[in-house]
């Protein structure tokens, strides 16, 4: 996979990454139960599988394997800062920029660091997480 589409992926989950949270509890909210119970004690309780139960299940499996994906991302994105966590100025640009999602020209100012530093910052968080990315599978 060329690292360009590796970049670009990782690019967009850590522009989603403060409301992955709230991403994973709408996710937890649109799966599909019968009546109130869950969907595996309706089976259980008919003993037999209508294609309404079926697609049921297939959409809520597809909503699991969604949720694990983002926990995965969020779990390696939290790695990454906690590498980083020694290095208190690359730290919080890092927090500007992905969690404040302040400007570049806001951060060069309160950080009082230079331009060329900031996109050295910037670049090693996105490899480092790119690395861990295709390391554990999550890029596609």
């Amino acid at each position: 996979m060329k690292i360009n589409k590796v970049r670009s992926i990782v690019r967009k989950k850590l522009k989603i990454y403060p409301v992955i949270d709230t991403m994973i509890e709408n996710l937890e909210n649109k799966k599909e139960t019968n009546n109130g119970k869950d969907i595996n004690s309706s089976i259980k309780i008919k003993n037999k599988i209508s294609n309404i139960v079926e697609a049921q299940v297939i959409k809520n499996i597809s909503i699991d394997n969604q949720i694990a994906e983002l926990k995965k991302w969020k779990e390696v994105i939290n790695f990454v800062f906690e590498e980083i966590a020694e290095d208190n100025v690359k730290l919080e640009a890092m927090q500007y920029k992905y969690l404040c999602k302040l400007p570049e020209f806001t951060i060069l100012e309160m950080l009082l660091i230079a331009r060329g530093t900031l996109r050295n910052y910037i670049n090693e968080f996105v490899m480092e997480i790119c690395l861990i990315a295709t390391k554990e599978k999550l890029t596609k």
